[in-house]
């Protein structure tokens, strides 16, 4: 059941009853008990800290702005500024950023989490947990992380890997809370665990029959006193404890639709908004439609022009079937870790080519790069005709989206809208000019924009 106006405006202020003005941020939680960190990482051990003194940079806070966004713009955008002011300080927590659409760097390898100290000024303790230790979790054990690996996979295009993930916490809630293994050996349910699976089901769009019974019972969790979300609930399912940030904030993310709509929108090439002004639309009552016309037409554009130009920062190598001569063509190229050649024919790929003595990339001077070169007198004078035998290792891709492409997309995006206008005819007829015909498919105009972008066929195994 969804929750009403007033259990909303609560929830805010609840969150705003714990800001702090000078830190621009939100305290943890209103708990009076003792804080967990004193038994954390030594660094705090001899700290005062209260659960009203640390301020969280993420996950709390950075899930707060997004929370906050919809019923109280001016305390959001305060946060957001200092969360991302502090983010391009410390680095990206290593997990929590794939909620506000950013990649994890490692898909499901996902390591445990240290405790920061980044600042102590007047008793008030700006803290961050990141996900950098080399022991990694093992994420379908939990119900939060299977969520995060679940919304990576999905920014990076792949929706059935990331539904396979969801379900994977789907299947923890037992009507009770989210019983995944560390409630089997804390013996309670973290809340917030409920309020993640309903965001990360919306921004995937899936079904799932339960949710309306998980919506129902996490909205159990707010504290009628406080408003906050009760961040635990007992074996029986029964809130215990004190709200706080990150489960108030991530039950109330859910209900943040223009954030939504532009997460999901991060995977195309253009916004719904975009298309919007094109047709000169207001209101959100075409919004759905015209997200699944960009979704169509960016795969269009992937298949018209033979790649991805979507933004991927993940390392990965690819191979080539070499073309016997001094060129070889490769894939649009962003930054190159090493080119290696398999000159023994065993898959090994032994032989490292060094750059600007055994070749270069081209072209010259600009960036993407799309070609290898071979230097005279380096240690190849020409390629073999082997299948299979060079390997590029490096980031792949563009490091935006090329603007041609936006264009292109949103231009036909709304050609396709306004093709519900014309009973979706393919042939007009006027007495002042006759018959002709529509245009099918991507035209001139595009091709002209999109000249110099796209795969050349290079490739046999990507």
């Amino acid at each position: 059941m969804a929750p009403t106006t007033q259990q909303i405006d609560q929830a805010c202020e609840y969150m705003l009853s714990l800001y702090d003005d000078s830190v621009h941020m939100c305290a943890e939680s209103d708990d009076q008990g003792t804080h967990w960190l004193l038994q954390a990482e030594e660094e705090f051990h001899d700290l005062p800290l209260t659960y009203q003194n640390v301020f969280w940079v993420y996950s709390d806070n950075l899930f707060a702005y997004r929370a906050l966004e919809p019923w109280r713009p001016t305390y959001s955008q305060v946060i957001k500024a200092e969360v991302e002011r502090l983010i391009g300080i410390v680095g990206q927590p290593g997990m929590f950023e794939v909620v506000v659409g950013r990649d994890i760097p490692r898909y499901d390898r996902i390591g445990d989490a240290t405790n920061h100290l980044y600042s102590s000024t007047n008793e008030k303790f700006v803290a961050y947990r990141r996900h950098d230790k080399l022991v990694y979790l093992i994420p379908e054990r939990y119900a939060d992380t299977c969520c995060y690996v679940a919304l990576d996979y999905f920014f990076a295009g792949k929706r059935d890997k990331a539904l396979e993930w969801f379900f994977k916490a789907a299947m923890m809630w037992n009507g009770k809370g989210m019983y995944d293994y560390a409630s089997q050996l804390d013996g309670f349910y973290a809340n917030y665990k409920m309020g993640l699976l309903l965001f990360t089901k919306k921004v995937l769009g899936a079904e799932l029959s339960t949710a309306d019974a998980i919506e129902t019972k996490l909205w159990t969790m707010q504290n009628p006193a406080t408003g906050g979300m009760t961040s635990l609930a007992d074996s029986d399912g029964i809130q215990i404890g004190s709200g706080n940030i990150e489960t108030t904030s991530l039950t109330l993310i859910t209900y943040n639709q223009t954030f939504i709509t532009e997460l999901q929108s991060s995977r195309y090439y253009c916004t719904v908004d975009e298309v919007k002004k094109m047709l000169s639309l207001t209101g959100s009552d075409w919004d759905e439609l015209i997200l699944k016309l960009i979704k169509v037409v960016t795969k269009g554009i992937d298949a018209k022009w033979g790649q991805s130009f979507l933004v991927n920062d993940v390392e990965s190598a690819k191979y080539y079937n070499t073309s016997g001569g001094k060129v070889q063509l490769i894939d649009t190229l962003r930054s190159l870790t090493s080119v290696k050649i398999d000159t023994g024919m065993d898959g090994g790929f032994a032989t490292t080519l060094v750059e600007n003595t055994d070749f270069t990339l081209g072209p010259e001077n600009s960036t993407p790069k799309k070609w290898v070169q071979l230097l005279p007198n380096g240690q190849l004078e020409k390629f073999s005709t082997q299948t299979r035998s060079l390997e590029v290792t490096g980031v792949w891709g563009y490091e935006s989206i090329p603007e041609q492409v936006q264009v292109v997309c949103a231009k036909n995006a709304a050609r396709l809208f306004k093709r519900k206008d014309t009973a979706y005819a393919r042939a007009l007829a006027s007495p002042e000019f006759g018959g002709f015909s529509v245009y099918d498919g991507f035209d001139n105009d595009d091709r002209l924009l999109m000249k110099g972008l796209g795969r050349r066929k290079a490739i046999l195994y990507p």
